[in-house]
């Protein structure tokens, strides 16, 4: 074979030789497929799913961290030191334990205080701590207890039980037997009507003390639960019986001001609806007026229409910051100034109520505009 042949037949064969440049590495064929729309969209979808995965575990962190914020403010201040803050397993622990108490405080108990509403249970923490609660049967001219509460032992020093099943009118003084034996008849005849009476009752030491008894009639069921108009049942007397301390509190608050005989009301009403739920008779002179008109009503109805927008904005601004404030209107067609005041609860930091005082602007020497 000469030279000419050798050449030629390397010629041919080199035409098969394959040389690294000449196809793409595996290195380039991955860029090559990254850059293809499939590896694209394919990547795109693992940025979308882990951008969701970061949202929802964000979201989880501030949901937790809301609760456990909500959860530390209604344990008991004993429980959380200004000094040492609680660490997260112990304030769930704590909680446990206070759910665990107040269950077993109540399994044998069919209606739990969370069924009260919230003006029931203002009037309850004001009276419970010089009253009680009784229920009489309506037979006739007698009154039998069929229940009391074991607070009659701090109001007048005698055992619930030397109360039950005995006369209600036997328990009061003979000078004031008819009266209160005559409201009790005519509550009789008419269910709807409010029964107050102001009294002297016996006590553990068979002396008599000077009581309010508050009450109305009402229909319940032999288990003493209170029934619908459709339902079986039979009437029977509730009413609460509690010291009239409530006067000696007018008469010290009458001696602050100046001129008694100053128009003053002040009340206290939701913060949802404005009806009024309490009246502070120690502070309201409005000697004309029945009291009796203003319980669960809304307070802008004794406002003057013309003043009612104003005073509706005012009542709006004061609950949405939780202050107080001080405007002139009419209530009652009397010009009065009226002070407004957001009263907090602690343990949620909501609005409980809206405390308002009206009093005459021409008594008033402490006006300020």
């Amino acid at each position: 074979m000469n030279s000419s042949e050798v050449s030629q037949n390397i010629c041919s064969n080199t035409s098969n030789v394959i040389y690294p440049d000449q196809y793409p590495t595996t290195s380039m064929n991955r860029r090559k497929n990254k850059d293809s729309p499939i590896e694209k969209k394919q990547g795109g979808r693992k940025r979308a799913a882990s951008e969701r995965h970061k949202l929802i575990e964000r979201n989880r962190r501030l949901i937790w961290s809301k609760h456990m914020k909500e959860l530390s403010s209604l344990i008991k201040q004993q429980y959380i030191t200004k000094s040492s803050k609680i660490s997260q397993p112990n304030l769930l622990k704590i909680a446990v334990d206070l759910l665990n108490n107040i269950n077993l405080r109540y399994e044998n108990e069919s209606v739990l205080p969370s069924y009260l509403t919230k003006d029931e249970n203002h009037f309850l923490n004001i009276e419970v701590s010089n009253s009680f609660l009784f229920m009489t049967t309506m037979e006739s001219s007698i009154y039998r207890i069929i229940h009391v509460t074991d607070s009659i032992d701090r109001v007048l020093h005698i055992t619930s039980e030397k109360w039950l099943d005995h006369d209600l009118l036997s328990f009061i003084h003979p000078d004031d037997f008819f009266q209160v034996q005559n409201q009790l008849i005519s509550l009789t005849n008419d269910t709807t009507r409010k029964f107050s009476v102001k009294c002297r009752i016996k006590q553990g030491n068979d002396s008599y003390s000077s009581v309010t008894i508050n009450g109305m009639i009402k229909q319940v069921d032999r288990f003493l639960k209170p029934v619908s108009k459709n339902e079986q049942g039979y009437s029977v007397f509730v009413g609460i019986c509690y010291l009239p301390l409530i006067n000696e509190y007018s008469e010290k608050n009458m001696c602050l001001y100046k001129n008694p005989q100053s128009l003053i009301f002040s009340c206290r009403c939701s913060p949802n609806d404005w009806k009024i739920f309490l009246i502070d008779h120690s502070r309201t002179t409005f000697p004309l007026v029945s009291m009796d008109i203003f319980y669960n009503e809304s307070i802008l109805d004794f406002i003057y229409i013309d003043d009612q927008l104003y005073f509706y904005q005012t009542l709006l601004k004061v609950t949405s910051t939780s202050t107080h404030d001080l405007i002139p209107c009419r209530f009652l067609h009397s010009p009065m100034l009226v002070e407004i005041k957001s009263f907090i609860n602690p343990s949620n930091q909501q609005i409980d109520f809206i405390e308002l005082t009206f009093e005459s602007i021409n008594s008033l020497n402490k006006i300020r505009f």
